[in-house]
């Protein structure tokens, strides 16, 4: 079992909020350690990056890591425009586990989506088809579903709090507001928590308590 700490009180918030785009866009295998640690230079070179054309009169110093800051452009909008993608698939994930959770919450059959006719990952795929760019929901169950499974409460919760902030900002959470916003990350994660003890407590979640990555603010 493997859990991270977000410790917003000990790093800035950019890299808590990269942390979190990280572990949650690429915890799947095909992604290697030694590639973790590029996505977040980049998304943490990202967001110094926007900080400077949103403010670039501002003379005040500050303490940066060279790799963030002196990051190849191209590489580094390259891995930006990968964890966008995959956030946008995890996303989708969490649209399939949102009934499950609906009904570990309840503890009855919560009501379906139009046109699906009982809950299962397969219907779902189903479901969201056209989103994802599939032929068959077994693509989408391979694809965009199993990637997922090891982070399917940080999913969810991203999608419940873009559908709730997301308002707020007319629909336009983006990476940047990941990377800048501390109140974001700390929504984000404790409602994942809590996301995880329905999973807990749930024999029937179609996804074990134990295959989760942990988040906690530390």
């Amino acid at each position: 079992m493997r859990e991270f700490d977000v410790a917003l009180d000990r790093f800035r918030v950019y890299e808590c909020g990269a942390e979190l785009l990280t572990i949650m866009t690429s915890s799947d295998d095909a992604v290697s350690e030694e590639r973790r640690g590029e996505l977040f230079a980049s998304l943490c070179g990202r967001a110094l990056r926007q900080e400077y054309l949103q403010n670039p009169d501002e003379t005040t110093e500050i303490t940066v890591k060279r790799q963030y800051v002196f990051r190849d452009p191209k590489i580094l909008d390259r891995d930006v425009r990968f964890v966008f993608k995959r956030l946008r698939h995890r996303l989708i994930a969490g649209r399939i586990a949102l009934p499950f959770f609906q009904r570990a919450e309840l503890g009855a059959m919560p009501p379906l989506p139009e046109g699906v006719k009982r809950l299962s990952i397969n219907q779902l795929a189903e479901f969201v088809l056209n989103e994802t760019g599939e032929s068959e929901p077994t693509n989408v169950e391979k694809r965009t579903w199993a990637p997922s499974r090891s982070v399917i409460h940080l999913a969810t919760a991203t999608l419940l709090v873009l559908q709730e902030v997301g308002r707020r900002l007319d629909g336009q959470l983006t990476l940047d507001h990941f990377l800048s916003e501390r109140v974001l990350i700390e929504v984000i994660v404790r409602r994942a928590q809590a996301l995880e003890q329905l999973i807990e407590r749930d024999p029937k979640f179609p996804i074990k308590a134990s295959d989760l990555i942990k988040v906690r603010l530390v």
